[in-house]
């Protein structure tokens, strides 16, 4: 009697028979399991008989069952579930390649969760379908070449695990999505970041914010379209951009991620990549060659007019110079509401809000006036000498807009003459710096054009002479003036045992310390405020 005669016997003459045809022929064996929902199935006595490429299957009726056609490398079509018949029945073969992935759930005290498959290629069939066996999940039906999320909550915990072919170990995290990506066109390369924006402390009214990433957070690529997010906070505010290849980025809010269901899979489709040209115009619209030209994203819908609320919030995009035809480029960006910022060190400055669909844009510069003035040291004209407009430490606590605060730049001509532009919100000049003296200007808001400061003569360093209380191998550093814009830093030069000689450029508080090759160690006292008293006299330290 041959084993499959034997089997039929023993399963009795009453089990019908179901008949598959087109089997491959790759396949090696037919497995019967008994399907049991969110169970490990079991595998049933079956007669299996085989002619060409169908196959005949003998199996108990009324038994819930799925049937496995494997090869050796261990992929298998798959049929059912479905009630064994009573009756001899002809069944199509699903000829899709499927595979079971096996993921470690160890190192958790969980009690039979209900565990869940989400996938990159959607199964209008429910396959995979995963399912709980002592200290490891066992997801069936996975397509050959899909990858997925295998998940399950507990404890007000999302579990989750990545697959894509090697091996998956659960992590948690208090929220998780599925984001499915579509073209045009998409190649599989996409690439995800999660960012927030953070306000200074010291600037709560500012618009023009800093971003950072977001803490205890991934975007993990799951396959070649789909990428998994999952996190536990959500900064306010916060976002994912999603950026193919060759198209524009897209933001979805994170909030609105984290809020909604983990098993609704979130199908997105990139735009194409956008391209914004624009120009920069001066006096009489001519072309400004080398405006600074700064792209933001603005976080928020602006305001009908400017009177209904501030301005909205913003962050940093890009930024380039415009070439000598004042014309600049910025390419790939998204669907988004921008706004291009354009600043000329003596021309002024100005913006454009841009919304989307907006492909070209001209700045028109516009300057609230100019500083001009001389540099001399000793009554002599000096060349090459910084003139910078900075803002004061309390503009910087109070605008909303630090955009508002920012003045022209120039470097004085043979003459020793400058020309630069005004901020809007006044400032002040720092004139000099590296191996000149620091001079500073105080500016305010001024009907006038155009201010004439007149000659500045820089005069002297403050030459010192630092006395160490130990001689050793290292170079006193002094940093400042403290709580001054543009910091400067200052190295001593050895003239004896314990002796450096310092020229501290501006009177203020300076911060002193040691420079100990990599290393730093410390004065005391930390600060000392330098002047003109002290003008060619020893300043003494300890070392500590």
């Amino acid at each position: 009697m041959t084993l499959t005669l034997w089997l039929f016997v023993a399963l009795g003459a009453t089990d019908a028979a179901v008949t598959y045809r087109g089997v491959p022929a790759e396949v090696v064996r037919i497995e019967v399991y008994e399907w049991r929902e969110e169970k490990a199935p079991v595998k049933l006595a079956a007669a299996i008989e085989r002619g060409g490429d169908a196959a005949s299957v003998q199996a108990p009726a009324g038994v819930n069952v799925i049937v496995r056609f494997a090869r050796s490398d261990g992929l298998y079509l798959l049929d059912g579930p479905f009630r064994w018949p009573a009756e001899p029945t002809e069944r199509l073969l699903d000829t899709r390649w499927r595979r079971s992935i096996t993921v470690d759930a160890s190192g958790g005290s969980f009690e039979n969760p209900a565990i869940h498959w989400l996938a990159e290629m959607d199964d209008e069939d429910g396959w995979g379908r995963c399912v709980s066996e002592a200290a490891r999940v066992t997801c069936w039906g996975v397509r050959a070449s899909a990858a997925g999320i295998a998940y399950f909550e507990s404890q007000g915990r999302t579990w989750w695990a990545a697959v894509s072919g090697g091996a998956a170990r659960f992590r948690s995290s208090a929220w998780g999505r599925l984001l499915i990506v579509r073209g045009p066109p998409f190649d599989g390369r996409v690439q995800v970041r999660l960012r927030h924006p953070v306000a200074s402390t010291q600037r709560s009214r500012s618009v023009r914010l800093e971003t950072q990433d977001v803490a205890r957070a991934a975007g993990v690529p799951i396959g070649q379209s789909a990428i998994w997010v999952a996190g536990d906070e959500v900064p306010e505010g916060a976002w994912v951009e999603v950026l193919g290849a060759r198209s524009g980025p897209l933001y979805l809010s994170m909030r609105e991620l984290a809020e909604g269901p983990t098993s609704l899979p979130i199908h997105v489709a990139l735009p194409d990549a956008r391209v914004l040209d624009g120009t920069v115009l001066g006096q009489g619209d001519a072309p400004t060659a080398g405006s600074l030209v700064t792209l933001f994203r603005l976080l928020e819908k602006p305001p009908a007019t400017t009177r209904d609320r501030d301005p909205p919030r913003r962050v940093l995009v890009s930024e380039t110079t415009a070439d000598r035809g004042g014309a600049f480029r910025f390419d790939r960006l998204g669907d988004a509401d921008y706004e291009v910022v354009a600043w000329h060190p003596q021309l002024g400055r100005a913006s454009a809000v841009l919304r989307p669909g907006s492909d070209r844009v001209e700045i028109h510069l516009r300057s609230v006036g100019v500083v001009r003035g001389r540099v001399v040291l000793g009554g002599n004209p000096v060349e090459g000498v910084d003139v910078v407009g900075v803002p004061d430490q309390d503009a910087i606590r109070n605008a909303a807009d630090l955009v508002d605060l920012k003045g022209g730049d120039a470097r004085t001509g043979r003459d020793g003459r400058f020309l630069v532009s005004l901020a809007a919100a006044g400032g002040e000049l720092r004139i000099g710096g590296g191996r000149y003296p620091v001079r500073r200007i105080a500016l305010t808001r001024m009907g006038a054009e155009t201010v004439d400061v007149g000659d500045i003569e820089l005069g002297l360093a403050i030459a010192i002479t630092v006395v160490l209380d130990a001689d050793i191998a290292c170079v006193p550093r002094a940093t400042g003036p403290v709580g001054r814009t543009g910091l400067q830093v200052v190295l001593g030069t050895r003239t004896g045992p314990g002796l450096f000689a310092m020229s501290i450029p501006e009177p203020g508080f300076w911060e002193f310390g040691l420079m100990c090759g990599d290393a730093e160690r410390g004065l005391s006292p930390a600060v000392r405020e330098i002047g003109p008293a002290l003008l060619g006299k020893d300043v003494r330290f300890l070392v500590r």
